[in-house]
């Protein structure tokens, strides 16, 4: 099994490889995603869903929507 390192809102973490997003999130947070309340941006501060495959050095953060 390969591992990955990726940080989540600026704490690093080592994951299977072939996680998905939702897999470093809690419940509450999947759904506030689904529910358009929060959003998950990488490092250059594009969107990733909740179904985006883990890479390595991947740098996430989960916040608020821009305003629109």
């Amino acid at each position: 099994m390969s591992l990955v390192h990726v940080s989540l809102n600026g704490e690093e973490r080592t994951v299977a490889g072939g996680l998905r997003v939702r897999s470093l999130l809690s419940d509450d947070q999947i759904e506030q995603v689904e529910r358009g309340e929060l959003v998950v941006l990488d490092r250059a501060g594009r969107e990733r869903g909740l179904d985006g495959a883990l890479a390595d050095g991947l740098a996430l953060r989960v916040v608020a929507p821009p305003a629109a």
